[in-house]
């Protein structure tokens, strides 16, 4: 190789080096522009509060020797979380990465907490732990609110007292702390939410669903857990967005069911739903969370399912 060689080989360097410096320039640039300024923020754990939900739950097949070790190596858990969690939200490559929307995020300045943790066996001395962190905003009051949730999945060794981050696209493993269990909310009078226009239906449709009144509701459960199961995020730092199970409580409220026939052999019904969510600020009024509108229509063998699903926030 020539000195000329060397020269060129070492201008393609420099430039490659520079151009890396300037795509984090305009990836720290980006989170800026959508509410964090990075300049400002600084990581740090505060005590979890009284009113959000909190608390740890264990695999069965961990033993008690291993949940008291474990119980010991929480403040070393702990710490390797926030350095996971820290690197999700200020390392340039890992925001390019994991692509997290921080809009309407400008009073972001680091401050979380930690919610729920799920310790599971995986094998042997390693466990899997998954660990709620609560993100801090302030509201228009000053008061602090929790702005996102991420769960940071930690593959732990338990003897080393070391652990490594997994993401949720690096295994087929599905995140316990975002499942949920799907259930309806207080009561249901047909006569109070059946939405009825006699100029698209003809009598016989309602008088089908206030007879089958039961069955309907057992249709709307199974719809509403698939809706959530087929359109939502796990909360994991990798698969995190709006609607979050994480944020979900797994309860929903029918607001009404209104009835369709497009044709003698199209008709259903839509079911409005509104999901709830796990407490997010102090002294909270309201508890919605997700408007899920369900479009359920019956086939010609008179089996319903599915159509579509229209979420949005509320």
């Amino acid at each position: 190789m020539t000195v000329v060689d060397l020269e060129i080989m070492n201008l393609s360097l420099r430039r490659g080096e520079d151009c890396l410096r300037k795509k984090n320039i305009e990836l720290v640039g980006w989170s800026m522009a959508h509410g964090i300024n990075l300049k400002l923020f600084d990581l740090h754990r505060i005590s979890t509060p009284d009113w959000t939900v909190q608390g740890q739950s264990f695999d069965p097949a961990l033993t008690e020797e291993l949940r008291q070790r474990l119980a010991l190596q929480q403040p070393s858990i702990l710490q390797q979380v926030e350095v996971t969690l820290r690197w999700a939200l200020t390392d340039p490559d890992a925001i390019r990465q994991l692509q997290h929307l921080y809009s309407y995020a400008e009073k972001v300045r680091g401050a979380y907490f930690i919610g729920r943790q799920y310790f599971e066996l995986e094998s042997g001395d390693i466990a899997l732990i998954e660990t709620e962190c609560c993100l801090l905003s302030l509201n228009n009051e000053n008061m602090s609110y929790v702005h996102e949730r991420y769960t940071v999945t930690l593959r732990y060794d338990i003897i080393s007292a070391t652990g490594t981050h997994i993401l949720a696209r690096e295994t087929q493993r599905e995140s316990v702390l975002a499942k949920l269990d799907i259930h309806r909310l207080g009561t249901a009078n047909p006569s109070e939410l059946l939405k009825y226009d006699a100029n698209d239906c003809g009598p016989e449709w309602l008088s089908w669903m206030t007879n089958h009144w039961e069955i309907v509701l057992e249709i709307i459960d199974r719809c509403a857990t698939e809706a959530v199961d087929d359109g939502s995020f796990s909360g994991e730092l990798d698969y995190n967005g709006f609607p979050s199970r994480l944020s979900m409580t797994g309860e929903f409220i029918i607001d009404n069911v209104r009835l369709f026939c497009y044709s003698s052999d199209r008709k259903g019904f839509s079911a409005m739903l509104r999901f709830q969510e796990h407490p997010y600020v102090a002294e909270q009024k309201s508890y919605d969370y997700l408007g899920n509108d369900l479009d359920i229509f019956v086939n010609s063998e008179g089996e319903f399912y599915l159509d579509s699903a229209n979420t949005s926030s509320i």
